[in-house]
């Protein structure tokens, strides 16, 4: 996601003044701002939350505040409540994250009842298997089967069932591990080759499914938040 503000504005004399200059002297005046948003709304992929990061990244640079990210972090969680997008958008690479405090009115909304000792040991496994190398497929895949989201999700995605069970390291070599990413209905692929195999395949599921789709291959945005000047 891309901010660009109006860099110049005229000052009280018709001059024009650098914004970036003058903003702490005199209040902006009209400042035009241009979002470009490269990604996919509603999809599962963290729209929400790269958007909140970016206005917090926004007003910190544009306001002077010279806050830490740790800081902004704080910020953003009072928007966005899930820590492990607004983490990823801010820090880049690889992020885990959880909240400290569970507000008690949350759980007595909750309606999906978990299995907490399955998917914690899927965490300790997957921990464990992203550290090593080279990567060991059957053990990344393992520590990314869930019991707590995903089967709470396949009545409402077409085809999710039947790729998560069919599509495996052992029937499409170069892939990790596979899941349903965020909310969905986008699914995420670990990978280390094969790409596009791996991906034709699963839309060659979903088809079967009547849902149509396309793939995009990512990397890791390893510096996360950033400033361009």
């Amino acid at each position: 996601m891309v901010f660009t503000i109006s860099r110049y504005y005229n000052d009280f004399y018709g001059k024009e003044t650098n914004f970036w200059q003058e903003f702490l002297a005199r209040l902006p005046i009209l400042t035009t701002i241009h979002i470009k948003n490269g990604i996919p709304l509603g999809r599962g992929l963290g729209s929400s939350g790269a958007a909140v990061v970016a206005g917090a990244i926004l007003g910190n640079e544009v306001g002077g505040l010279g806050l830490s990210k740790d800081r902004i972090l704080d910020f953003c969680l009072m928007i966005e409540r899930h820590p492990d997008n607004v983490a990823a958008a801010l820090f880049g690479g690889f992020v885990g994250t959880y909240l400290r405090d569970l507000d008690p009115e949350d759980m007595a909304r909750k309606e999906i009842p978990l299995s907490e000792v399955f998917n914690m040991q899927r965490i300790a496994i997957l921990t464990h298997a992203l550290g090593q190398s080279p990567p060991d497929p059957d053990l990344i895949y393992s520590g990314m089967q869930d019991a707590i989201h995903q089967p709470y999700r396949k009545e409402l995605i077409p085809g999710l069932t039947k790729i998560l069970q069919s599509v495996k390291p052992t029937t499409h070599p170069g892939l990790l591990g596979i899941c349903l990413s965020g909310a969905g209905p986008t699914i995420l692929a670990l990978a280390t080759d094969n790409f596009e195999h791996i991906a034709q395949e699963i839309i060659k599921k979903f088809s079967e499914a009547n849902v149509q789709c396309r793939w995009s291959l990512l990397e890791l945005a390893r510096d996360g938040a950033t400033i361009m000047r």
